[in-house]
């Protein structure tokens, strides 16, 4: 008769006691959460009209202005007031009063609140405000500034979404296809499953289209969003929540940069341009991932398999941490991506340069924007 290893039940052990320390803590999130936010929070929410006015297409667009109000803010809501779409700003963050006037003169609706619940407490406060109008509300897009946006040398992702014609958009989305422990990275795969149990579209850019906008489980959705102070707990039930919503509901769905040939893609690709692409891989707070990296580049002159090895590295990098992250350099350089995720900015030395040389390539008086950006923080 077999027995379970001793290690397989000091780990059980450990989880079992793991939940039940944290229960004081979750269980009351999970029932009051959203009543203290709505009952409590809300209170302290200021709602200001702005100069432009409200149309049947809108885009909400979050901030978190620690550092204040942004050239880069003022440009990416110039963007879509010229686009068409009424911006309705919510700050996560009070804001001054020179910084209120500004957003007021660039905005239909400018929304201050508590940051609790991060983008979704956000995105909820603004869809919840939007609910009486909803009969008139043809488009609707959620954006946050965890990323400039949108890049001059992007594409118009306004437009694209428009033509991509599915009821719900995103940019790009992370796990559909199976995420390999790191020194496991040669079994990679890149076979995309939406299927997944932890698949879901990126929050930093999405689109509803009229029909989902006229269904009204779509704003009981955002009503019975359990809002949480727990970054986990977020994505869970905001990011996967929302987009298994859509998918069980039987909603389109979509992503502007599928990336579903990135496999072939990369087999296409010279000599040159793979080592170009591994120099600029993007790895964040993944150090497994960096030693494997570091090991693979000491083989490059004696691997007979080092090619093959170095596609599927990419690959699980890409799978691990999105290919927003990732793939910033080559998307945004070869692809003209319009999004420049800015986490990696603040990061360890590596990705900080591959930010400086995406900057590079801008070139322009919004790379010089971002550079005194990065600096101020």
């Amino acid at each position: 008769m077999s027995h379970t290893p001793f290690w397989k039940i000091r780990r059980e052990v450990a989880r079992a006691a793991g939940h039940l320390l944290r229960a004081p803590v979750v269980i009351p999130q999970n029932l009051l959460s959203t009543v203290y936010n709505d009952w409590i929070l809300a209170r302290h929410m200021h709602v200001t009209s702005g100069d432009l006015q409200i149309t049947n297409n809108i885009a909400v667009y979050l901030i978190f202005p620690k550092a204040g109000l942004l050239p880069t803010h003022l440009q990416a809501l110039s963007y879509l007031s010229e686009n068409g779409y009424a911006p309705i700003v919510v700050s996560n963050l009070p804001l001054s009063v020179e910084d209120r006037q500004i957003l007021r003169k660039a905005s239909a609706v400018l929304i201050e609140r508590k940051n609790f619940g991060y983008d979704f407490g956000g995105y909820r406060a603004a869809i919840m405000w939007l609910e009486s109008r909803r009969p008139n509300i043809k488009r609707l897009f959620l954006f946050n500034d965890s990323t400039w946006f949108p890049l001059p040398t992007g594409r118009n992702w306004l437009k694209e979404v428009e033509a991509l014609g599915v009821d719900f958009s995103a940019a790009t989305w992370t796990g559909a296809v199976n995420r390999p422990a790191p020194w496991d990275y040669e079994a990679m795969d890149w076979a995309i499953d939406k299927g997944r149990r932890n698949f879901h579209y990126a929050s930093y850019a999405l689109a509803f289209s009229e029909r989902i906008l006229a269904d009204p489980e779509f704003w009981s959705f955002w009503r019975r969003l359990k809002l949480t102070t727990a970054k986990n707990r977020t994505v869970r039930r905001g990011e996967i929540g929302l987009t298994r919503w859509v998918i069980r509901h039987g909603y389109s769905h979509g992503a502007t940069d599928e990336l579903s040939d990135l496999g072939q893609r990369l087999a296409a690709l010279s000599d040159v341009q793979l080592d170009q692409l591994l120099q600029h891989l993007i790895i964040l707070d993944d150090h497994e991932m960096d030693d494997c990296l570091a090991r693979l580049l000491e083989t490059r002159s004696v691997a007979p398999d080092f090619r093959k090895r170095a596609e599927k590295l990419i690959l699980t990098v890409t799978a691990r941490r999105g290919a927003a992250y990732a793939l910033a350099e080559p998307m945004i350089r070869e692809d003209r991506f319009p999004f420049l995720k800015k986490s990696p900015s603040k990061a360890d030395v590596a990705p900080a340069a591959v930010v400086r040389d995406i900057l590079d390539h801008l070139g322009g008086d919004f790379s010089r924007e971002i550079r005194e950006e990065i600096a101020r923080k």
